[in-house]
């Protein structure tokens, strides 16, 4: 079973679409027929591939172009198993659908969701970085909020990877908004803590 949900994933990230989201259900239905209590697969394994196969799911019906269908398969994933790693990463999947239409707001709600709902996983801070970038592209006016996402960021995960970046980002923003004094402290800030 774990080889079947590999060979899909691995076909959709190719972009071989054809005949993946039948193989993707197929599996669902043969995941459902496992014996409940059994010691191989475990409980917990099954549960891990039944997310997993989920989000596949998702990702293939949204796109190609079943976003609707798509999006009830990341809800009834996000109601029925909450605390996976694959509902948390349902929003990922979700902000990347929507940018790829051009929604940058949608792209940044959802990813400042993320962020919200899972506030101890690795995943928010990357949310939060994300959630800016969306936000910056969305134009001038959205550069403020932008800066704020990004402060956001340095003061909820301060030893976090994306601190450097997202400080970077923030003065630069800045800058753009003729905030030359910002963007020098924050700047200054920067060299002090990473010289």
């Amino acid at each position: 079973l774990r080889l079947r949900w590999l060979e899909a994933r691995l076909a959709l990230m190719a972009g071989d679409t054809e005949g993946v989201l039948e193989r993707v259900d197929q599996l669902l239905a043969r995941i459902v027929a496992l014996p409940e209590g059994a010691e191989d697969p475990s409980p917990a394994e099954v549960r891990l591939l039944r997310t997993e196969a989920l989000l596949l799911q998702a990702d293939i019906l949204m796109g190609s172009g079943d976003s609707t269908a798509g999006m009830e398969v990341l809800s009834g994933l996000r109601t029925g198993y909450a605390e996976s790693s694959a509902a948390e990463r349902s929003y990922l999947t979700e902000a990347d659908y929507h940018a790829s239409i051009g929604d940058f707001e949608a792209a940044q709600a959802t990813l400042l969701k993320l962020a919200s709902l899972y506030q101890a996983s690795e995943l928010a801070p990357q949310a939060l970085f994300e959630a800016a970038l969306y936000c910056e592209r969305r134009g001038p006016e959205h550069f403020a909020a932008a800066v704020r996402v990004h402060h956001d960021l340095t003061v909820r995960y301060p030893t976090d990877k994306l601190l450097f970046a997202a400080r970077l980002k923030q003065g630069d923003l800045l800058r753009q908004m003729n905030d030359f004094a910002g963007a020098q402290i924050v700047y200054e800030d920067l060299i002090h803590l990473f010289p």
